[in-house]
């Protein structure tokens, strides 16, 4: 009785008219057999298929990964009106943040861009903490360069003041599109927020919503961080359980220097 199929080694023996095969050795896999043919006058070798397969699949949940990125941050931006870094502060990174003040000011930039180079290790250690000092003197600038950054090494974050998040909350009770369940779980699921105090009243409402987003992403191990002009002024605003959790990292970064626009207008830095 006849056969209704071709094993392999019989496809091998015919593709033979048109290929050489040598057995090669994959310091990962092993031996594996090597299809040699020519192609546009260039002798061609086929790769090992186990690696051929891993980096197929590596690509396609490369690909994944960065279009639910997109998606994460789609759906954030379509939640807030604001929910990204300022328009003028889109171009702001640590390369072109000017040092103008010395020491101090130089050792803050070093911290904020170990913050973001080491973002792994931030999360794996709960970092969260406080960007605190008078206008003008880069903090929103260095935010930026953070988010920039993080963004680049295929992270989420997101930059919002407090009116942004506490508007957007109210806005539910409203709009039922959306629920204040799942605007709060965007705030929250995002690798780091960063929150500028901004406009907001110191209501009961607004400091609970706060601290509840804050105090969730602690305990998920997702880093925040705070900007002020003054933590008192923070502490009157949102109370002492935001500002007691937000400093248990340590990670207070104090821009203690003078506002660099009345230094010099022609460079960034702000």
């Amino acid at each position: 009785m006849g056969k209704d199929f071709i094993s392999t080694s019989e496809i091998v023996g015919e593709s033979k008219h048109f290929y050489d095969y040598q057995t090669l050795v994959c310091e990962e896999h092993g031996e594996f057999m090597s299809a040699t043919f020519t192609l546009k006058g260039e002798s061609r070798a086929t790769s090992c298929p186990v690696c051929v397969s891993h980096k197929r699949d590596y690509d396609y949940i490369k690909q994944r990964k960065e279009q639910e990125q997109e998606n994460q941050l789609a759906a954030i931006k379509a939640v807030i009106n604001r929910a990204a870094i300022p328009p003028s502060f889109e171009h702001c990174t640590f390369d072109n943040y000017v040092i103008y003040a010395g020491e101090t000011q130089a050792r803050v930039v070093n911290n904020l861009r170990s913050f973001a180079e080491n973002f792994a290790q931030v999360k794996t250690k709960n970092i969260h903490g406080i960007l605190t000092g008078s206008t003008g003197t880069g903090k929103t600038h260095l935010a930026a360069a953070i988010i920039n950054e993080l963004i680049n090494r295929g992270y989420t974050a997101v930059f919002a003041t407090m009116s942004d998040i506490v508007n957007t909350i109210q806005s539910t009770f409203a709009n039922k599109a959306q629920s204040k369940q799942s605007v709060i779980k965007r705030f929250i699921d995002i690798d780091l927020l960063i929150i500028d105090e901004g406009a907001v009243t110191n209501r009961d409402f607004d400091r609970n919503e706060i601290f509840d987003i804050i105090n969730t992403r602690y305990n998920l191990k997702h880093p925040t961080l705070l900007i002020t002009n003054i933590i008192d002024d923070l502490k009157t605003k949102l109370g002492d359980r935001v500002i007691s959790r937000m400093q248990q990292g340590k990670f207070v970064q104090v821009f203690n220097w003078d506002d660099y626009r009345l230094k010099s207008s022609n460079h960034s830095g702000v």
